[in-house]
């Protein structure tokens, strides 16, 4: 790294390193973290515009969220249904309790006739054509589980079920990555980061409101935001394509307090929030909501109060909505959607042209895993991999034969 600085603060002050990684969320810094493991000299600038998502309200205590990522077992979790709280994996009788007695038959029968259908289809060959969340899940699973399990899920997480591309299924509810969801190689440390404004992004060099940043720039950033700060756009119709790539906010609500049997994660159907998360004395509680949404500009106070009171409707109870922190995140919940794919290949390709490399689950508006994340940068950044080739692998990977039955009672994998 190199500087040629007159004051910390001055417009003139330069600093060059191999990576700029822009980006406050996750994707960014475990880019950045992958990037460092294999010796390169990179900053993440970690505020990048004006109002980002920041702590809002008290600090917490006794303790901090962790700022790093370790590798580990999967959590314990659990599964939320309409007030009734079950540790996952459930057995079939648990299965059976979480459905309304009328429809615990009808989903046993399309579930059995969905099993048989994968099954001659694996023997025999051949299959049906799956574009949409609904499709695959109807196919392994049947419609009434979809409505009952799915669908209602999926509404609060991603939005509309019905638009979403099979991606996301496969996602969130497909088989399980070995390892884990955590990047490899234990802890991930954030590193050197910059606390500043950015005004500009351009090929080679971000500029901020405390100095320039030379060096190859990678953004985990919505496409909207890129847009507004990049200085190359080479198609003004791009700006109309980022618009289109759908992705819903994100809020976590941070409470004291703990879940319930030891459980480090549930999952929630019919509550407002769509996951709890535990951490040492505190559970974050996970919105994704339209940007514009009410609960975006809702007071800290109030919306922590309401969570608590959905919580405690949804069997986790306890929590205390004194001292919360509210955390939003713009853009924070990517979906594939109707002709995602198209337009994700074309704006991604712009912007490599341009200088820019998309990286993360924001900045390739794509729910990824982590080591998902952290094998993309790797394949792309480190050892030189085409683009296309590493969207197809980590982005949009083809279908798996395990896929075809993947296990009703882990509900979510991810």
């Amino acid at each position: 790294m190199t500087s040629d600085s007159d004051s910390p603060g001055s417009t003139s002050h330069r600093r060059t390193f191999d990576f700029v990684v822009v980006g406050d969320g996750t994707g960014a810094m475990v880019t950045a973290a992958t990037l460092r493991r294999h010796g390169k000299s990179v900053i993440r600038v970690g505020a990048p515009f004006p109002h980002s998502e920041r702590p809002v309200g008290a600090s917490w205590s006794p303790g901090q969220p962790p700022t790093g990522f370790t590798a580990a077992p999967a959590p314990a979790r659990g599964l939320s249904l309409h007030g009734r709280l079950m540790a996952l994996p459930l057995s079939g009788p648990d299965l059976a309790r979480l459905l309304p007695p009328a429809r615990v038959l009808p989903a046993g029968v399309a579930l059995a006739r969905a099993r048989a259908s994968s099954a001659i289809a694996a023997f025999v060959g051949g299959g049906r054509e799956e574009r949409s969340y609904k499709d695959w899940v109807c196919y392994r699973f049947g419609q009434p589980v979809y409505e009952a399990l799915f669908a209602p899920y999926a509404s609060a997480r991603f939005g509309d079920p019905e638009h979403l591309l099979c991606g996301v299924a496969r996602m969130v509810h497909g088989e399980r990555p070995v390892g884990g969801s955590a990047p490899p190689d234990g802890l991930f440390t954030d590193g050197e980061t910059l606390d500043a404004v950015v005004t500009e992004i351009r090929e080679g060099c971000v500029r901020t409101d405390r100095g320039d940043l030379e060096g190859a720039v990678v953004a985990d950033l919505a496409p909207q935001a890129v847009v507004a700060r990049w200085q190359a756009l080479p198609d003004a119709t791009l700006a109309i394509e980022a618009g289109r790539l759908h992705a819903r906010d994100g809020i976590e609500v941070h409470l004291e307090g703990a879940l319930p049997a030891g459980m480090a994660e549930v999952h929630a159907v019919g509550a407002p929030f769509f996951r709890a998360v535990a951490y040492p004395g505190h559970v974050a509680l996970h919105l994704a909501v339209e940007p514009g949404a009410p609960e975006c500009s809702e007071a800290p106070a109030s919306l922590a109060r309401r969570i608590v009171d959905a919580a405690a409707a949804a069997g986790v109870h306890g929590l205390r909505a004194e001292g919360a922190v509210v955390r939003r995140l713009p853009r924070h919940h990517p979906a594939w959607q109707t002709s995602h794919l198209t337009r994700l290949r074309t704006w991604s390709e712009a912007l490599v042209e341009g200088g820019i490399e998309p990286v993360g689950r924001v900045g390739l508006v794509a729910p990824m895993s982590l080591a998902a994340i952290a094998a993309y940068a790797e394949d792309r950044l480190v050892h030189g991999a085409s683009l296309r080739d590493c969207i197809r692998h980590h982005v949009e990977p083809a279908a798996r034969d395990a896929e075809a039955r993947p296990r009703l009672s882990d509900f979510v994998s991810r």
